[in-house]
């Protein structure tokens, strides 16, 4: 899926393209002007207009060349990034987006950032607390405000009709939200203005957003175009993938393994140790495990292991006194098979991998150092010893992991670890709370 973004200024732009690389997406801006990069990776594109202070006209002559280079490269959603305290044109840009998507097309429009203080309740702009009208905005040189109402300054620069829809609608769910959002459309209104008060606001309005029959595109400063932009790609054609790295080979870990594959369906991509301990044939067998991922259309969930419980285990003392090796060298050389096979598998399927279930201390280590990882930020404990969170840096950057021990938990410990994991991702976890 291919995302174009409209921004009034370069700082905005870039710091949505941060967001949406987050869900794995290659990001860009573009400098006002230029045309976007001939690239085949990148996926979401954000043009710079620096137009936040411009005269309208040249506002339009921007944005309408713009648009024409984001069409002409392929977009299948659009957004308009605006400033969290409303500063710049953007009513004239929403309607200059709406023209482009057609008479029916309907912009979602909410100024709130929770995480940066930014909330919309009864249809005012808070900032921190505070009215935006009695914030230090009422003093810019180029654009003061002296308006909290959303809808009054959004209809002061649009020729479309504007309806404001409140907390109380949106804290409803989706199914009642869609109706009045639907309610809204069918009288006339092409902008509609909601409140919302935390990060779960702008989930429920986004994924109210998905259900609409009718083109609809957010305007925000980021966090509903993050979430409108997960909900889309978690809803096409394409299902995310979850892996299940497993260095543990004890009798608990083949019982949940068991389990996990007794309830969902799922892919064994075992890899032989024998053939991994054996030089002339470690390529080769690693080799396969990857082709048997990325060659699998049907499968959402890939255990990548060197346990199954159907095999027993072998005998790394034996082993060790047959090379003259230790131990400890053998089992690494085992974690570190998993880990390339793991990492190479998401690396070919970037935007199709949901997350990762890392089950043993050694694969884990082994997964961050074969990633080039250096850290693990850590977001939330599952259960006891069984911690969420994703990868800070190199090649797997902002990855959602689990990570737990092989003797952690029961039979059915992995199953619902898989669950979380889905529940997360369905949620959107990336905005941090």
């Amino acid at each position: 899926m291919k995302i174009g973004y409209i921004a009034d200024d370069l700082t905005g732009s870039n710091a949505t393209a941060v967001l949406l690389k987050k869900l794995g997406l290659e990001t860009a801006t573009v400098m006002t002007g230029a045309a976007i990069p001939n690239r085949n990776q990148l996926n979401a594109i954000g043009m710079d207009l620096d137009c936040r202070y411009l005269p309208n006209k040249r506002v339009e002559e921007r944005v309408k060349a713009a648009i024409t280079e984001l069409y002409n490269w392929g977009i299948e959603l659009v957004a308009n990034r605006i400033d969290s305290t409303l500063r710049g044109r953007i009513g004239l840009i929403t309607d200059l987006l709406l023209n482009s998507l057609g008479e029916n097309s309907v912009a979602v429009l909410t100024p709130a950032f929770p995480d940066s203080g930014r909330v919309v309740v009864g249809g005012y702009l808070l900032v921190h607390g505070q009215l935006l009208e009695n914030t230090a905005i009422k003093n810019d040189p180029m654009n003061p405000i002296t308006e909290s109402f959303v809808p009054t300054i959004i209809q002061e620069q649009s020729s479309h009709s504007i309806s404001h829809i409140g907390i109380q609608d949106v804290n409803k769910g989706e199914a009642h939200l869609v109706k009045v959002m639907e309610k809204q459309i069918l009288d006339g209104h092409r902008i509609l203005v909601l409140d919302a008060i935390t990060n779960q606001d702008i989930r429920v309005i986004a994924s109210s957003m998905k259900q609409l029959k009718v083109p609809v595109f957010p305007v925000d400063p980021g966090p509903l175009t993050y979430e409108y932009v997960r909900s889309m790609l978690s809803n096409s054609s394409k299902k995310l993938r979850y892996l299940l790295s497993i260095g543990s080979v004890s009798d608990l870990t083949k019982k949940q393994l068991s389990y996990l594959v007794e309830k969902e369906k799922a892919a064994y991509i075992y890899l032989n140790p024998m053939n991994l301990l054996t030089s002339s044939m470690r390529h080769s067998e690693i080799e396969t495990a990857i082709s048997k991922v990325t060659n699998n259309n049907e499968d959402n969930f890939f255990i990548i292991t060197t346990c199954h419980p159907d095999k027993e285990n072998i005998s790394l003392q034996k082993i060790a006194i047959q090379q003259n090796e230790s131990e400890d060298i053998l089992a690494k050389s085992l974690t570190s098979a998993i880990a390339e096979v793991t990492t190479r598998c998401i690396l070919e399927n970037k935007q199709n991998i949901g997350g990762v279930i890392s089950c043993g201390g050694d694969v884990t280590a082994s997964l961050c150092e074969f990633s080039g990882a250096q850290a693990i930020q850590l977001n939330d404990e599952i259960e006891s010893l069984i911690a969420y969170g994703e990868l800070l840096d190199g090649a797997l950057k902002y990855l959602p992991i689990i990570t737990k021990g092989g003797l952690i938990g029961d039979e059915t410990t992995l199953h619902r670890c898989l669950n979380y994991l889905q529940t997360k991702m369905n949620k959107g976890v990336f905005i941090n709370e």
